[in-house]
């Protein structure tokens, strides 16, 4: 535990999960280290009851989800403590409402608790005893069939018994052997005995095993008559679950099942990752523990995401994020990190956030399908004008959608990186320019911009970028840089373009983090000063500085500079004094349909493409009325 954790975790409840996690991480051979966390833990449940029974009333319960949560965070490993004065007050307590609690806590249904049943008042160390009944519950509810729960008169007392009437034979040995199964009983054992009672664990005649809680003092008896069985709602949506435990994977069902979803078990990754290859339909999301013994949950979830990248990604354990994991996150490898300790509410919650956000993809994805099949994609030109002479000498090639979902260019895309179809979009929009480009000038340049993942798949290109090959001397390809462009693909790419006779313009430069190192490896004809840069850059003596170190790199190497985004006069005069060869933005023209920028871009040729501005000392713009600082 570090020195940060041991200062911001004062109350028993913020100790305990701390404690269990340092126990779980402890050599066998660290014995007495063991034995500390083992005392620390007995104490701190002893305060917890001492805490629960000054405050407790008739029939205590959590009022509020914080309550609930603390409850949560508490249940799970302690050992029996010894009875103190600290702990020995009592309050009278309903055993079925005991029994209630331990099935919601346990998300098991309501029918195991055995309908005649009658309530019983005894007094007990409330919070204790329901931490050892869902201890207790837990362990039976992994059987084949449902385990009884009862309250029933014993003597001059009264009996809560749990049976496991399991028929495959020798439950109880199994029970036994199981891990963690005599801890848990010998922890329930010492807190019936500070109430008062006794606890058994015998085998049945039918091959199960029943465990009997007798507690000879009763308050006062009261008739019971159970509710009926609350109905699960009914969500869209299959989920497989993978855990190599199996009582989290059969709560954890069970909670899941009761919120009305779907659920599929399994214990390994490599089992789940066969099936997710060839299912069919796929599932809508994964959840998965990230400590697995043969695959770890991360690199489950990796597979996962390369085989199946539609669907949605959850890690779930019960230990803090690690730098892995949190790079995992970063990365896209999963889509939420879930914490175990935090119960039933805040995984419900993770997961309807992310099957809505699960349905909404889905409907982006069909309404992509819609988009490419019935051509419902448009391209608009910008005209791109000579820096001085505000002549048009180029224009860009602008995607928009018809669709009614896919309203703009970035849901296209979206929707597109989420199908993995960046191929059948390209070759749309390949079939689109083309036929732009038969209609321009061949004096005037067009900028067709390419998804990086093009790039990234040399042989691709002819299938996506042939139709345009009989064109390429007056096409510019525009490559937008999103900080890991420069790989061998990459540069085999531009290496098969450039031999085709297109050109490549970087665009963006100054918004992504490698920039600079992107020019550097891919050598571009042209360079777009991203509008990050651009914006307000009379205003401000840093950006006008990086612009004009920017058009000076340019100029000594045969690039030729472009920025875009010019919004304001004020702008376009900067960026020309600069040394910036070509202007882009709303003040010069806007996006439009060919048919509306034709007579400008038919108009008479300007000055050779080719020739680009001499450089000139920049004149000192205008002071304006008060200059942000570097």
């Amino acid at each position: 535990m570090s020195s940060t954790e041991a200062r911001g975790a004062g109350t028993p409840l913020e100790l305990i999960p701390l404690l269990r996690a340092l126990e779980r991480s402890l050599e066998p051979t660290q014995s007495r280290a063991q034995r500390l966390c083992a005392d620390a833990l007995e104490l701190l449940e002893a305060r917890l009851e001492e805490e629960a029974h000054l405050s407790a009333t008739a029939t205590p319960a959590p009022t509020s989800a914080t309550e609930h949560l603390q409850t949560r965070a508490a249940l799970g490993r302690a050992q029996p403590t010894p009875a103190t004065p600290a702990a020995s007050s009592a309050a009278p307590a309903s055993l079925v409402g005991l029994c209630k609690w331990a099935l919601d806590y346990l998300a098991c249904p309501a029918s195991w608790l055995t309908p005649s049943a009658e309530d019983a008042w005894v007094s007990l160390h409330l919070e204790a005893s329901r931490r050892a009944l869902a201890l207790l519950l837990s362990q039976l509810s992994q059987v084949t069939r449902e385990p009884r729960l009862s309250v029933t008169p014993s003597g001059q007392g009264v009996t809560l018994q749990l049976e496991a009437l399991e028929a495959a034979p020798s439950l109880f040995g199994r029970l036994l052997a199981r891990p963690y199964f005599e801890r848990d009983l010998a922890h329930a054992r010492g807190v019936i005995e500070r109430n008062g009672g006794t606890l058994t664990l015998t085998p049945t005649a039918e091959g199960g095993v029943r465990l009997s809680c007798r507690f000879p003092k009763v308050e006062r008896w009261v008739s019971f008559t159970p509710s009926s069985e609350e109905q699960s709602a009914t969500r869209e949506g299959l989920i497989w679950l993978i855990d190599d435990e199996a009582p989290v994977r059969l709560t954890v069902r069970r909670w899941l099942t009761r919120l009305g979803y779907t659920v599929e078990l399994f214990e390994d990754g490599a089992a789940l990752l066969e099936r997710l290859a060839a299912a069919a339909p796929p599932p809508t999301l994964l959840i998965c523990d990230a400590d697995m013994p043969a695959m770890p949950g991360i690199e489950v979830l990796a597979r996962a995401r390369a085989a199946r990248p539609d669907v949605k990604r959850v890690l779930y354990t019960a230990h803090e994020p690690s730098r892995w994991v949190i790079e995992a996150f970063n990365q896209g490898v999963i889509h939420r990190f879930l914490d175990k300790n935090e119960g039933p509410d805040a995984l419900r919650q993770c997961l309807d956030e992310l099957l809505a956000q699960s349905m909404a993809d889905r409907a982006s994805l069909l309404a992509l399908d819609e988009l490419l099949r019935q051509d419902l994609i448009t391209l608009y030109v910008q005209p791109i004008f000579s820096a001085g002479a505000r002549r048009i000498e180029a224009c860009e090639a602008l995607m928009r959608s018809a669709h009614p979902l896919l309203k703009g260019p970035l849901d296209v895309l979206s929707a597109t990186t989420l199908a993995r179809r960046e191929l059948d979009l390209q070759r749309a929009l390949t079939r689109l320019t083309r036929a732009l480009r038969e209609r321009l000038p061949e004096r005037v340049a067009l900028f067709m911009n390419i998804d990086p993942v093009i790039f990234g798949q040399p042989q691709a290109l002819d299938d996506v970028l042939g139709e345009m090959y009989p064109y390429a001397s007056s096409v510019v390809l525009e490559l937008t840089e999103r900080g890991q462009l420069c790989g061998d693909a990459w540069q085999e790419s531009v290496r098969l373009l450039r031999a085709r006779g297109f050109r490549v313009a970087l665009d963006d430069l100054g918004a992504g983090y490698n920039s600079l190192g992107a020019v550097a490896a891919i050598s571009p004809e042209i360079i777009k000063l991203d509008i990050s840069l651009v914006s307000n850059v009379h205003l401000s003596a840093p950006k006008r500085e990086m612009v004009r170190l920017l058009s000076e790199y340019a100029l000594r190497h045969g690039i030729q500079s472009l920025a875009e985004g010019i919004e304001l006069e004020e702008e376009a005069r900067v960026c020309e004094a600069l040394g910036v060869r070509w202007l882009q933005g709303f003040h010069l023209s806007r996006p439009a349909p060919f048919d509306q920028l034709a007579a400008e871009l038919l108009r008479a040729p300007p000055p050779a493409l080719s020739a680009p501005l001499p450089p000139s000392a920049p004149p000192s713009p205008p002071a304006p009325p008060q200059e942000e600082q570097a």
